[in-house]
């Protein structure tokens, strides 16, 4: 029978089979571990980085589109709106200009036609 009360203990650091104590081969394996994070964060950080890169040239070349429609919207709409190009247009259709003349004189309606209730006639010599 063992009495424990007066048995000596001799506390040793425990070893590996290399014979170095386990608290150094947890502490070069905690610098293993936070060598191996911070390359994983490094790595994680240059792949974001390359990402937005990617997207800001997209969004550059987007915008060049952007601005080269809006070049082109804004010829077509001075083209549209000119004045010269408007009085065409009107007379193609037949409309005259309030300043030459015109009377307005009330006519017959054609049947199914109800909309056409006034003509117009031009009175102006050209």
């Amino acid at each position: 029978m063992v009495d424990f009360c007066r048995q000596n203990l001799n506390n040793r650091p425990v070893e590996t089979s290399s014979g170095a104590p386990l608290k150094a081969v947890f502490s070069r394996a905690r610098w293993i571990v936070l060598v191996i994070v911070v390359a994983l964060a490094y790595g994680w950080i240059q792949g974001e980085s390359l990402q937005v890169s990617y997207q800001a040239a997209q969004l550059r070349k987007e915008n060049q589109k952007m601005r080269a429609l809006v070049s082109a919207l804004k010829v077509e709409h001075s083209a549209l709106t000119a004045p010269d190009l408007i009085d065409r247009q009107a007379r193609r259709q037949g409309f005259v200009r309030l300043d030459e003349g015109v009377e307005v004189v009330e006519g017959l309606v054609p049947l199914g036609r109800p909309g056409h209730l006034l003509m117009a006639e031009n009175r102006a010599t050209h």
